[in-house]
């Protein structure tokens, strides 16, 4: 599962204190997009306070505005393998059902993840890998 431009561009910028600049971003972001596309990007996270800029023209840097995303990032992260293996070897659906049920006993808090990763579990296959 491809992230949008958008997210790759904040994960990018999440994980580097020092920031970067526009081609520094378009060499990272897989697959490759137009520029056009990464000033869209920008622009909106730009304009929902989440990145903010530091110089002008071409020595513009780009900064993550918090650092508090990286453990959702990897929690995400984490998500996204868990449901790319279940896609993969739909077997794994019984262990994964297993291990829900200990996390809600272990975890009351996780209950709105809990109950979504029961309701992907509980669907067809292929919405395993969605989201």
């Amino acid at each position: 599962m491809r992230s949008t431009p958008r997210e790759q561009v904040l994960q990018l910028l999440v994980v580097e204190p020092a920031g970067l600049s526009a081609p520094d971003l378009m060499r990272q972001i897989r697959p490759r997009i137009s520029q056009p596309t990464l000033w869209r990007a920008l622009d909106g996270l730009r304009a929902e306070g989440r990145i903010a800029t530091h110089g002008r023209a071409r020595a513009t840097r780009y900064h993550a505005t918090t650092r508090i995303d990286l453990p959702a990032l990897r929690s995400l992260r984490l998500h996204q393998v868990a449901a790319r293996r279940l896609a993969a070897d739909p077997e794994l659906r019984g262990i994964a059902r297993q291990r829900l049920q200990k996390l809600r006993g272990t975890n009351p808090h996780g209950r709105p993840y809990q109950d979504r990763w029961e309701a992907l579990l509980s669907g067809p296959c292929p919405r395993c890998c969605v989201r």
